[in-house]
């Protein structure tokens, strides 16, 4: 590992720290209390921020108060970012903290090119139990947002077999869960997803939101 590398490291690390110190210190908001955790898909890299994605969006149609985004690109939950060791269940235990009502988790589109690229099937589905297990000590309620297929080629077999794992997971545990691998189907891609052929636009996001309220029961109006 080089010395830039181990900087980068430290630099992500605090940053995230600091962030969480200081969402901590705030007041807390009367009301049920909201936090996730996710991949760029929660963070709105690397176009946009965690503003725009469709997890502030859930929250207010919810009518929760988001405490706390734990969003970080390239990460799941066996993929960390440049060997961080920043996976979901690396990340969870902070969020305890917050002795939030709804823990939303968002990912699983990393690990789908983990368990193509280096076989690690058996790997993704041990890692996504144990980070689902976990979950459950860190807010009252988790709602599971499966594995997004953004791109215009069709659902890999690993995708699928990733999201299905983890919806057994769900009904195994009591937990939430929302299969969204086709929830771009529909859409025009061209307008929903940017350049770069896999992050959402804003409009993306919106759908997303919209997405994950129907199949909550909530409705997406203003």
């Amino acid at each position: 590992m080089t010395l830039k590398t181990m900087g980068q490291r430290a630099l992500v690390r605090s940053r995230r720290r600091f962030a969480l110190v200081r969402a901590l210190r705030e007041e807390p908001s009367p009301g049920t209390t909201m936090v996730a955790i996710g991949d760029s898909f929660v963070s709105g890299e690397p176009f946009l921020t965690s503003a725009d994605t469709f997890v502030p969006i859930v929250a207010e149609r919810m009518g929760m108060n988001l405490a706390f985004m734990d969003g970080q690109g390239g990460t799941g939950y066996i993929r960390d970012a440049h060997g961080r060791a920043d996976t979901f269940a690396h990340r969870l235990p902070d969020l305890a903290a917050f002795h939030a009502d709804l823990l939303l988790i968002s990912g699983g589109y990393n690990d789908t090119w983990e368990m193509r690229k280096r076989g690690a099937h058996d790997e993704a589905l041990t890692a996504a139990t144990k980070t689902l297990e976990l979950a459950r000590t860190v807010a009252r309620t988790v709602l599971v947002i499966g594995p997004i297929w953004p791109r215009a080629e069709a659902v890999p077999t690993e995708a699928v077999d990733l999201a299905d794992h983890i919806r057994a997971c769900c009904a195994r545990l009591g937990l939430g869960f929302v299969d969204s691998l086709h929830a771009f189907d529909a859409t025009d891609r061209t307008t929903a997803i940017d350049a770069d052929g896999t992050h959402p636009t804003r409009a993306g996001h919106a759908h997303v939101a919209a997405h994950v309220l129907a199949n909550c029961g909530v409705s997406d109006a203003h």
